[in-house]
């Protein structure tokens, strides 16, 4: 998988802007403000449709301008692909190879991309949702019909806890809701396990990679079964609490280090090793999976990992195409700046 080229207009701090890269390391340079994220989230945004710093995509539109535009060339295993992304008040656009789509979800999970910067801890350290979100985003790039049940899911979901919040409930229709989330919930659920049961050892080995550090770690996949949504007396409790209870979006994964649970235990040096394994962990799965390298950006990630960690993180970014941000180049290694392309901004 390879990125040949990018442009962007009105994007951010972007009037109009057009990008050739190396399919191999791509170092982008320059001062605070000068754009070198906002590279790095449009080529996400056209992987992913979100954005990894606003949940409105309208706020990546340019000062005083009305749109924003970009298009992204990309090389799979199998031939040279185009999205276009037009996103403007009242107007969204997409296209593949100039064609319009019906939206996103046409195209994501075209183009597996990783996304690594300080935030990366929140794997580790926050709320569950992050973990949720760890394994969808996983799940989407190697399972070719996730995607769709995950966005299922989620449309029922809403539907299920708008009727719950509903003074004049019907029991009728949340009987049938429950059981058409049930089997889908089940689906996800199911799919998330068979992942999780594959992480221990490769994440184990990626730690020792990083770290230097011989330890267990272990991921438990705690479900919350969406069978119980016809328990009795389970939907006077969610009239009461006015949502949905049980299901996928409860699930909790838990991480052990020598027994120990890492989010409330580990340091903080620990906690930045485990989660870059459980990304590179992500990384062999979709090469496993798919056949190609997913692309890795990485955004300034240098200050939130000692020398030691950075240099092995580094050797672990040898294959494929890799996206660096930095205010200082002096701190990349020689070996990796003589075969990189350097984007001054």
């Amino acid at each position: 998988m390879e990125i040949s080229s990018l442009h962007i207009e009105n994007f951010r701090s972007f009037q109009k802007s057009e990008f050739n890269f190396s399919p191999s390391y791509n170092i982008i340079t320059g001062k605070n403000s000068t754009g070198k994220t906002t590279i790095l989230e449009s080529i996400y945004l056209a992987s992913s449709g979100k954005s990894f710093i606003t949940s409105h995509l309208l706020n990546c539109v340019s000062f005083n301008k009305q749109y924003f535009f970009i298009s992204l060339i990309f090389q799979d295993s199998l031939r040279g692909k185009n999205i276009n992304i037009l996103i403007g008040n009242g107007k969204k656009e997409i296209q593949l190879n100039h064609k319009k789509t019906k939206g996103f979800f046409e195209i994501i999970g075209m183009l597996p991309v990783i996304f690594l910067n300080y935030k990366v801890v929140d794997i580790i350290k926050g709320s569950p949702e992050k973990r949720r979100n760890f394994l969808n985003h996983w799940l989407i790039f190697t399972d070719p019909t996730y995607y769709s049940e995950l966005s299922n899911y989620y449309t029922l979901l809403y539907q299920r806890n708008a009727l719950l919040k509903n003074m004049d409930i019907s029991r009728e229709l949340l009987s049938i809701l429950s059981n058409k989330i049930i089997p889908v919930g089940r689906v996800i659920q199911q799919k998330r396990k068979e992942a999780v049961s594959s992480l221990n050892d490769i994440v184990q080995k990626n730690f020792y990679k990083i770290s230097g550090k011989n330890v267990k770690i272990e991921f438990i996949y705690n479900s919350s079964p969406t069978e119980k949504l016809l328990k009795n007396g389970m939907e006077n409790a969610e009239i009461q609490r006015k949502r949905t209870l049980f299901g996928p979006h409860l699930d909790e994964l838990e991480i052990l280090m020598d027994g120990i649970r890492v989010r409330e235990f580990s340091s903080l040096g620990e906690a930045y090793s485990i989660a870059f394994a459980m990304r590179f962990a992500e990384k062999e799965s979709i090469k496993g999976k798919r056949g190609e390298e997913p692309i890795l950006l990485m955004d300034d990630f240098f200050s939130d990992l000692d020398e030691t960690r950075r240099e092995n993180v580094l050797r672990m970014t040898e294959d494929g195409q890799i996206f660096l941000t930095t205010l200082n180049l002096n701190i990349i290694p020689k070996d990796v700046l003589d075969k990189a392309k350097i984007i001054s901004l």
